[in-house]
């Protein structure tokens, strides 16, 4: 499931995301930070907590534009028909200097349909005022 980010203009220097789901749904089983080799340190933590994956990344020169910041694989341990809420946090989201970026998150929800691969996408995007 790809974790990514759309902004404007703006450059993005730092982060870090959290996402909580429902463990008697789903259990991350991976987490690939930063596909695009794109910060200049990314990590990701599918095991943060029994219910949470975190992503933590920072860019000195900071960036732009739309990213993949990381690639996360869930696996269905619930009955077809349950589902679970993906829901984001992000603090901080940040440019290079430190200063708060103002973000628009956007929750998500999987619900399990059989045992095959089902792909899902989750979607960061700035402040719409600044694209």
């Amino acid at each position: 499931m790809p974790l990514d980010t759309s902004r404007g203009g703006e450059l993005l220097g730092a982060v870090k995301i959290e996402i909580q789901y429902d463990p008697a749904v789903l259990t991350a089983a991976a987490c690939t930070p930063d596909p695009g080799r794109l910060f200049t340190t990314a990590l990701c933590n599918h095991e943060l907590a029994p219910d949470k994956v975190g992503f933590t990344a920072a860019s000195a020169s900071g960036l732009s534009g739309d990213a993949r910041l990381a690639e996360i694989t869930f696996q269905a341990v619930g009955a077809a028909g349950d589902s679970s809420a993906l829901t984001l946090t992000a603090d901080p989201f940040s440019d290079p200097d430190g200063l708060d970026i103002a973000v628009t998150l956007q929750n998500g929800l999987v619900i399990v349909v059989s045992t095959a691969h089902v792909p899902h996408t989750l979607v960061l995007s700035a402040d719409p005022s600044w694209i």
